[in-house]
């Protein structure tokens, strides 16, 4: 079929449209009026007296209603186009306009009474919807409607509970400025609470963890406490929505969070590879046979997601034994306990006693604190050794303590020799190791020596060590650029002149593809991207990633196949990458 010539599209755009010579049915009727606009409605109403009646009684589709409320003698509605309040209008007197078009009204009511109850009677309408409501210091007139039907709830200044409007269903998304407890929010899907940088929000760990959002996201940094108070009552319910997530920023490090949710939750720590190839820290909690409690570092945010424990994981009930151990599985379990429970089967049990003596120890964490020539305490896991809280002049006792347990035995030495010769005793076992060994302050060159570390520890055998913590550190950009560890992480803050001294070492080195270094920065990265530019001839690139969030690099090559990446993960903690050349580019696109 061809298409027609222009001479008779132009015929016919000439033909003039016949008006419709029936009038609509009522159903159709209702339906034209009650899904047009709110302000034409309103020009119907006062045009079309044979419409007023069926006008009354349909509800509103409205796209969005904002309520701006300033004091007691302010507040102004808007249904989508159409506006009503006092602004600029005389005493008693109301106005109401939409596009172009203002009329005022005389009325008995003071202006805020009047609006109230202009709002009052046209939303009191059952099947009323609103798409999106946006309200301040919401007035007593929208409490007291009938509950209505919210697709997305903004709510600002409500910090009493009061100030919440009542839904017909859970609301899509609903953003706040205060944790409070209210229905409304604690069946909501999203919940985001949100306040200007410079006012605080209190946050209330129990009534976080009341809300059953699918996603939860604090717009501000949160303690670790905080979190580690949120995962422990969270991991206490058992009908929380699986795959719901709780989102905000930690205000310090991540292994230190880490340690604590480890330590106080028995939460099982572990790494996960990202979209991006980097390595997530992770930790996951036990809620029951099926689900599990999920803690992740997504930089700069920590993610906490209720999700279903993998079937290879699944706790089965485990059968009592009615045969004794055999030698070689008596060795077996003995080996791998804790510490302090291996001290105290080698004192209630003699028959082990000499077992236990060979066997070698496999510990989570060794902590070695020296203060001075008289203060030392041992921590192998959850067993602890030293003077803490013990007199020095108390015939020479010594504390051990573990799990709320504490024993003070006499020495004829003192506490420091007597601290010493127990680290020796038993880390001087061959093939002991040791997943972290956290120690005081450290001097490093080629052999690593620890200034405060007790001389027990430094005449032991070679240990298996996986991760090493040392705390006040002095930095050695030529050492540290020398280690060819996969992580680093310097719990301080570099200057800007350490930063590229490191750089400039590492630039020149075959390090290991994907190592990393973190540290804090003391100082602004601007500053620092127009030093690395100006002085090794980096290249500064911007990209948008997920969030809309603007993130800035440096990239500084290393070889024809790598480079050096250089950006901030979040404010004051720095991250230098060695990767293949192009990734963080070709991945983000």
């Amino acid at each position: 079929i061809k298409p027609p010539s222009t001479e008779s599209v132009a015929v016919l755009q000439q033909v003039p449209i016949k008006p419709l010579t029936k009038p609509l049915t009522y159903p159709s009727l209702v339906s034209v009026v009650e899904f047009i606009s709110f302000g034409r409605r309103k020009q119907l109403y006062a045009k079309c007296p044979t419409i007023r009646k069926l006008e009354e009684r349909l509800p509103y589709h409205l796209e969005r209603v904002e309520i701006e409320t300033i004091g007691p003698g302010y507040i102004i509605l808007k249904f989508d186009n159409f506006s009503v309040g006092p602004i600029g209008a005389y005493r008693n007197e109301i106005s109401m306009w939409c596009p172009g078009k203002r009329v005022t009204r005389s009325t008995n009511l003071s202006l805020y009474e009047a609006t109230e109850k202009f709002a009052l009677y046209n939303l009191s309408r059952p099947g009323t919807t609103i798409k999106t409501l946006e309200t301040k210091y919401t007035p007593k007139c929208i409490l007291n409607c009938i509950p209505l039907t919210i697709e997305n709830y903004v709510v600002d200044g409500n910090d009493r509970d009061k100030w919440i409007i009542r839904t017909t269903r859970p609301v899509k998304t609903l953003q706040t400025d205060f944790i409070i407890r209210h229905d409304t929010i604690k069946y909501a899907k999203e919940v985001t609470v949100t306040r200007p940088s410079h006012l605080p929000i209190r946050i209330h760990t129990d009534i976080l963890s009341e809300w059953n959002c699918e996603s939860i996201t604090i717009e501000r940094e949160l303690t670790h406490v905080e979190v580690v108070d949120y995962c422990r009552k969270v991991s206490k319910r058992t009908d929380r929505p699986i795959r719901s997530v709780f989102k905000s920023g930690l205000g310090g490090y991540s292994t230190e969070l880490f340690q604590m949710l480890s330590r106080e939750l028995n939460a099982k720590k572990m790494e996960l590879e990202g979209f991006f190839g980097n390595l997530i820290q992770c930790a996951t909690i036990y809620i029951n046979e099926s689900t599990e409690l999920s803690v992740l570092m997504m930089e700069p945010e920590i993610w906490i997601e209720v999700s279903t424990t993998p079937p290879s994981t699944v706790l089965q009930p485990i059968k009592p034994l009615t045969k004794p151990l055999t030698y070689p599985s008596l060795v077996s379990v003995v080996e791998f306990i804790s510490f302090g429970r291996r001290k105290q089967l080698y004192a209630k049990c003699p028959t082990i006693r000499k077992l236990e003596e060979r066997l070698p120890y496999h510990l989570e964490r060794v902590e070695i604190r020296t203060r001075g020539s008289d203060y030392i305490i041992l921590k192998f896991d959850n067993f602890s050794i030293g003077n803490f809280g013990s007199n020095n002049e108390s015939n020479g006792k010594i504390a051990m303590w573990c799990s709320g347990k504490r024993v003070e035995r006499s020495t004829g030495q003192s506490l420091h020799e007597a601290t010493e010769k127990f680290a020796l005793y038993n880390l001087s076992r061959p093939v002991t190791t040791i997943k972290a060994l956290k120690t005081n302050r450290v001097l490093a060159n080629e052999t690593l020596i620890f200034l405060d570390t007790p001389k027990c520890i430094l005449n032991c055998i070679p240990l298996t060590i996986e991760n090493l913590i040392v705390t006040d550190f002095i930095i050695h950009t030529d050492i540290l650029s020398e280690w060819n560890c996969g992580c680093i992480t310097i719990e301080e803050e570099l200057s800007y002149m350490e930063v590229v001294d490191y750089c400039r070492r590492v630039s020149k080195r075959d390090r290991p593809n994907r190592s990393v270094l973190k540290s804090g920065l003391s100082g602004y990265s601007t500053v620092l991207f127009k030093i690395l530019s100006r002085e090794l001839n980096a290249r500064k690139i911007r990209m948008t990633v997920f969030g809309g969030n603007v993130l800035e690099f440096a990239n500084i090559p290393i070889n024809e196949t790598t480079e050096l990446d250089v950006l901030m993960i979040k404010p004051g903690v720095l991250k230098i990458k060695v990767c293949a050349r192009r990734t963080a580019i070709d991945r983000a696109f």
